[in-house]
């Protein structure tokens, strides 16, 4: 247990003493910075367009932060001269190495989502023309879901980095990403009155694929906006979008374990 929480310590204190923590607090903080001079009055809550730049931004950051420390992750640790030479032959097992690894990287996300959003609610603000509070309750929605698609991307990362190479498990998640927000366009457009048909031949020829892919559905991970308001989820999405990401995140642990315990790892 000591072994374990030594291990969180020193990821942190790497990423701490490391570029990625601060490159992708930096830029997504210049990038907050810029947006809100250059936007000026935009964010009063008539015309809000820096404040959806700007989650736009502090949420797409942080799913490639989460992308980029998990497809490495494997290739890291368990190979010539990573932490597992040193951690495992002293007692610690490739389960709990790799637990430890990735639960310091999720709280490392969560360190750098805070810092984003505080800067977005407590700094964009006063740059405007007209300076307005936004509202914390949605902000906090959020944060809470930006964390977890990261965290999401993080664990699936990680997974693709026990198979292949972290270029390819970055594209490849990536691509999932990508593939996964196209679901919520393809359910709106199949429920239509005038594509039925189309729906009922479908659901004949690719209905196992679509129901795959309407499981897959970052968008659930989404704060949703109407006539230029915000829209608080309810208790209930709020819950659902925790549950799918724990969902996935639990299910790509378990694969990523798996593959780690028949991994071959060069002394």
């Amino acid at each position: 247990m000591l072994q374990t929480s030594g291990i969180f310590k020193l990821t942190l204190r790497e990423n701490l003493r490391g570029q990625v923590l601060w490159t992708s607090t930096l830029v997504g903080s210049v990038l907050l910075i810029l947006t809100g001079v250059i936007g000026g009055i935009a964010l009063s809550h008539e015309n809000r367009v820096v404040d959806v730049f700007s989650y736009f931004i502090s949420d797409q950051l942080l799913l490639l932060v989460g992308i980029f420390s998990g497809a490495s992750l494997c290739s890291n640790d368990f190979s010539a001269r990573g932490m597992a030479e040193l951690y495992i032959p002293a007692g610690v097992s490739r389960h709990a190495l790799f637990l430890a690894r990735l639960n310091a990287y999720a709280f490392m996300l969560l360190l750098v989502s805070m810092a984003l959003y505080c800067l977005k609610i407590f700094l964009l603000p006063q740059l405007a023309d007209v300076p307005t509070a936004l509202n914390l309750k949605i902000q906090c929605v959020m944060i809470i879901f930006s964390w977890l698609k990261s965290t999401t991307a993080l664990a699936i990362a990680a997974f693709f980095g026990c198979l292949a190479r972290p270029l390819f498990a970055s594209l490849a998640t990536l691509i999932l990403f990508s593939i996964g927000h196209l679901t919520s366009t393809f359910d709106s457009l199949l429920t239509s009155a005038q594509l039925s048909r189309a729906n009922d031949t479908l659901g004949l020829l690719y209905g196992p694929l679509y129901f795959a892919l309407k499981i897959w559905n970052p968008s659930l991970l989404t704060v949703e906006s109407l006539n230029g308001e915000w829209l608080i989820p309810a208790g209930q999405a709020i819950l659902l979008a925790i549950s799918w990401s724990a969902g996935f995140i639990l299910c790509a642990v378990a694969l990523a374990l798996f593959r780690i315990n028949s991994m071959n790892i060069r002394q």
